[in-house]
């Protein structure tokens, strides 16, 4: 499955410290986001999250940067947000590590099923010679 997140600058603050962002465009949300059901993607200090709208927070004193991706609020999806010009770079390699973690490519996704069916005939055969032998 192919999880796709993509960022789009907006304009910056007045004194350019800040840079506004966007979601250009956004796969996946909530627990379908991140990987066995959960609702977010950690790279490095930054923690993708989709909860309910896009927003960045980071606490005075605590390197971690999360970053709120679209989630469950709707009617935010075209909301942009103002995000520290220094901490832009590990917002977009966590992006970039998300979107690589969460890509293959056809053949890839073919293999995994073929693998994935080998292994239940296997199964199947194993579980047909145990019947073959009760006779």
């Amino acid at each position: 499955m192919n999880k796709k997140l993509e960022l789009a600058p907006v304009g910056f603050s007045d004194d350019g410290k800040f840079v506004q962002i966007k979601i250009r465009r956004q796969s996946h949300r909530r627990d379908a986001f991140g990987n066995n059901g959960k609702a977010d993607f950690t790279w490095g200090n930054v923690v993708l999250l989709s909860m309910y709208h896009i927003e960045y927070l980071k606490y005075p004193g605590n390197s971690e940067i999360r970053f709120f991706v679209r989630g469950a609020d709707l009617d935010k999806d075209s909301d942009f947000v103002s995000v520290p010009l220094e901490t832009l770079p590990a917002i977009l390699e966590a992006v970039v590590a998300y979107n690589k973690a969460n890509s293959k490519t056809e053949a890839e996704v073919k293999k995994e099923a073929l693998e994935k069916r080998a292994q239940e005939l296997e199964q199947e055969a194993i579980e047909l010679r145990k019947e073959i032998g009760k006779l």
